[in-house]
């Protein structure tokens, strides 16, 4: 691996030297990939494989939900969504891995293991369940949304 990882030193090192030469660009889009490939050279050889749980949940029926509220409107449910769920999947020692829509994507079990990760993800949904409650404008009546949370195994 050190010879590889040399070769790639020596080529990046090149490609240094022509930056007044070729620019900025050119060898900045050049390097990259050279700075990648030394990266995953020197870093962790080999498959690091995890047991994680994952938690999916999303609000029910945003679709309808968002024809019948104007576009600031949606935004503070869908703000407010994501804040609760947040607060949360950290509070229960997760991490979002994403947030898709009006989905959330959480992890447990990634940077560090609990032997209970399924449990905390179990009980970040209850803590997290619940419609978000908008505040109306002055002269509007509220709008209620749903939000449920389960359980799904795949194999």
């Amino acid at each position: 691996m050190s010879e590889e990882v040399d070769a790639v030193d020596r080529a990046i090192a090149a490609l240094e030297g022509q930056r007044t030469t070729l620019g900025d660009a050119v060898v900045d889009t050049a390097l990259a990939p050279l700075r990648a490939q030394r990266d995953r050279l020197a870093g962790h050889h080999g498959e690091n494989r995890r047991l994680v749980t994952v938690l999916f949940a999303d609000l029910v029926d945003f679709t309808v939900l968002s024809r019948h509220l104007d576009a600031e409107d949606t935004r503070e449910v869908v703000g407010q969504y994501f804040a609760r769920w947040r607060r949360a999947i950290e509070a229960h020692g997760g991490v979002v891995e994403k947030f898709i829509g009006d989905a959330v994507m959480a992890v447990y079990g990634l940077e560090r293991s609990f032997e209970d990760d399924a449990h905390r993800a179990v009980r970040c949904a209850g803590d997290a369940r619940g419609p978000p409650r908008p505040q109306p404008r002055a002269g509007r009546e509220p709008r209620r949304g749903a939000a449920h949370a389960g359980r799904h195994r795949h194999r």
